[in-house]
């Protein structure tokens, strides 16, 4: 039997306006948190990228080279990623954001011991909630493809 896709069906009004306050907000998650405090009062345009590897925690002499300048780039793409219907580039900004956020989270506990997760401050916890939300967001511009036997006639038109 042979099988032809239907046309797919479009994105409804709330579909999209669910996915719009959920970029935004995991956009502004990721955003804000950059501005905030990290770890040893270190916001997170101040923290070295070098955090994510490194358990030294050191100010950063460029803002290109902040955690929080990542962070804040990765909240433009999951902007961006409204674009395309499908949602792929806001997932993938949270799901980059996830990652760095459990990259820093390692040195942290590395650096200080097994205590030391308490010492990760607000900043990390609003980029990591903001990286969640920009992943909920994409997975609303995920349109499934209606398939139907050839020759099948079309309900609806």
């Amino acid at each position: 039997m042979e099988y032809d896709r239907a046309s797919a069906p479009a994105q409804s009004f709330a579909g999209f306006g669910a996915r719009f306050v959920l970029t935004v907000l995991g956009a502004g998650g990721l955003i804000v948190g950059a501005f905030m405090n990290w770890t040893a009062s270190l916001a997170g345009t101040d923290l070295s990228i070098k955090a994510l590897w490194r358990t030294t925690f050191e100010r950063s002499d460029r803002f290109i080279m902040a955690i929080g300048a990542a962070a804040i780039l990765l909240g433009l793409l999951a902007i961006i990623g409204m674009t395309f219907s499908t949602g792929w580039l806001t997932r993938l900004a949270g799901a980059l954001g996830i990652v760095g956020v459990v990259l820093f989270a390692i040195q942290v506990y590395r650096g200080s011991g097994a205590h030391s997760l308490g010492s990760i401050e607000s900043g990390a916890w609003v980029c990591l909630a903001g990286s969640v939300v920009s992943i909920l967001a994409g997975v609303f511009g995920i349109r499934s493809a209606a398939v139907r036997p050839a020759g099948a006639p079309v309900v609806g038109k």
